[in-house]
């Protein structure tokens, strides 16, 4: 596909859950509810191998990003990882020798293993 990172990947997000407060009669706090669980999100900024078929390279990035939806992402080989469900890209900066392309994502709130 032609992309890359510089060096392991530092995946940095918040898993936050919806909750509702229920105030009970006699009771001095809350009741709180669990709703559900938030999709985690996350930016990456990938660097492009090379600039020659550009857009034709940004294409196929798009189309396999398509297909993977609903896949696990895995960060530095490790055994765990994240459903996808949404993608974006974003920032393009088109570049002799240094293309970048950001690449948001929405996934699963919690790690799937990859172990059947």
């Amino acid at each position: 596909m032609g992309l890359y990172l510089e060096e392991d990947f530092k995946l940095s997000y918040t898993r936050t859950k919806e909750v509702e407060e229920i105030y009970i009669p006699g009771r001095d706090d809350p009741y709180h509810k669990i709703k559900r669980k938030l999709p985690i999100e996350f930016e990456i900024n990938f660097n492009i191998k090379e600039s020659a078929n550009f857009y034709a390279r940004m294409e196929n990035i798009e189309k396999f990003l398509d297909g993977s939806i609903g896949k696990v992402i895995t960060f530095n080989n490790e055994a765990k990882g994240f459903k996808i469900i949404w993608y974006e890209i974003g920032d393009t900066t088109r570049t002799k020798g240094l293309s970048t392309v950001t690449i948001a994502f929405q996934c699963s709130h919690d790690p799937i293993s990859l172990e059947n």
